[in-house]
């Protein structure tokens, strides 16, 4: 198994993260066509020394100090972004810096969360801990496509928590995991005398238990909980999981989308702080 190079600094990997972001920002990836930016994130782990695996446009990698018996957490972002629309006055695809902003398309949704999580990766990959960790930046999220992170999940193998990058302005956020989208049909049916069919059943709610560690662990550093008012691949994931990254989504699919630079070193030292010492 490779072994990750220690030749780093949190400064280093927070100052790399900021410079893939700008070449996934200068690199188009809508969905289903981010075999480029697929390619980028492979090299990002590969000069860390990290073996990572591909399938379609979704890349992922292990931990070299992952042990047999542990728990797995997952760490997930996506790399695709929806089509820029008219309203833009500046290049989508520019990456073009005013200050502590970044402009770009998919720089706030999720290229900040993904490059975050990529750098919290590898600093927590030379580390010794009491779970095993994966990471897996993905296609096809924007569209809910057939090769998004669903597609793969076979073979991450058992997954015991997911952690999921999406601008939420680094809070911890959970939906509504009351019901499954076949009750709340089952629901509807037995109240109306017509017959209900629900268009996909395929998408559901994210759950995770309010005393779970992770949710402990993410109030004691101080984040919010609310429900997420938008749709990510948690939708996919039949495990618990939490969304939390950098970025904030009223600026998601936007004109002139953007990141403000400190979000992104913020967001890398929330991730590792959360994770650092966790155990479950």
């Amino acid at each position: 198994m490779s072994e990750v190079n220690p030749n780093f600094s949190l400064e280093s990997l927070q100052e790399a993260a900021i410079e893939l972001l700008v070449s996934l920002i200068k690199t188009p990836s809508f969905s289903g066509e981010e075999d480029k930016t697929a390619s980028l994130i492979e090299d990002f782990l590969k000069g860390y020394g990290i073996a990572s695996f591909r399938e379609n446009n979704n890349v992922w990698a292990f931990s070299p100090k992952n042990k047999k018996g542990q728990k797995t957490i997952l760490l997930n972002s996506h790399h695709d972004t929806v089509k820029s629309g008219v309203s833009w006055t500046k290049d989508p695809f520019g990456a073009q810096r005013e200050g502590d902003k970044l402009f770009g398309l998919g720089s706030n949704d999720a290229g900040a969360s993904a490059v975050s999580l990529l750098a919290s990766f590898v600093y927590l990959s030379g580390q010794d801990l009491p779970y095993n960790l994966c990471v897996a930046i993905t296609g096809e999220e924007e569209n809910s496509g057939k090769n998004n992170v669903g597609s793969i999940l076979d073979k991450l193998g058992k997954i015991d928590l997911g952690i999921v990058g999406e601008p939420t302005i680094v809070v911890d956020v959970r939906v509504n995991e009351n019901y499954t989208n076949q009750q709340v049909v089952e629901q509807i049916q037995n109240k109306v005398d017509l017959e209900v069919v629900p268009r996909s059943l395929r998408l559901n709610s994210s759950r995770i238990n309010p005393s779970h560690p992770i949710v402990i662990k993410a109030q004691e550093m101080g984040c919010k909980l609310y429900g997420s008012p938008t749709l990510s691949d948690q939708s996919v994931m039949p495990f618990d999981t939490v969304k939390i990254g950098p970025g904030d989504s009223a600026r998601s699919h936007t004109p002139d989308e953007y990141i403000y630079l400190e979000e992104i070193k913020q967001g890398i030292q929330k991730y590792i702080e959360l994770l650092g010492d966790f155990s479950f």
